[in-house]
């Protein structure tokens, strides 16, 4: 399994040596693993008690486009998804992969 974590000397230099493509891709949940990386997201954002709009200003979005990929309306960007795992001390897979599933819980948008 490959890490994605990365350094902050890593992320500040766009330096991603294990996953060269992951900055510029989109990353859209498979039916059925969306509800878990809602539930993931929604439970570490109250256990810190960070607000949507807190979440939404650190990935440079509107609280309401925020609200739409916590929710699984809307694909996340790469970027969006190590900025909320750094946020949270955690690896990107470790809340946006459903832990269930024994396969990729994400596709490649098209």
């Amino acid at each position: 399994m490959i890490s994605l974590t990365m350094s902050r000397e890593d992320w500040r230099t766009g330096s991603i040596p294990e996953l060269p493509l992951l900055r510029m891709q989109k990353f859209k949940a498979k039916k059925g693993a969306s509800m878990a990386v809602e539930k993931e997201l929604i439970a570490l954002r109250a256990d810190k008690k960070i607000s949507r709009k807190e979440m939404a200003e650190l990935i440079g979005t509107t609280p309401e486009t925020y609200r739409k990929k916590e929710l699984g309306e809307s694909d996340w960007w790469g970027a969006e998804m190590f900025l909320i795992a750094s946020k949270f001390n955690k690896r990107i897979d470790d809340i946006f992969l459903d832990k269930k599933s024994t396969k990729s819980g994400f596709e490649k948008a098209s």
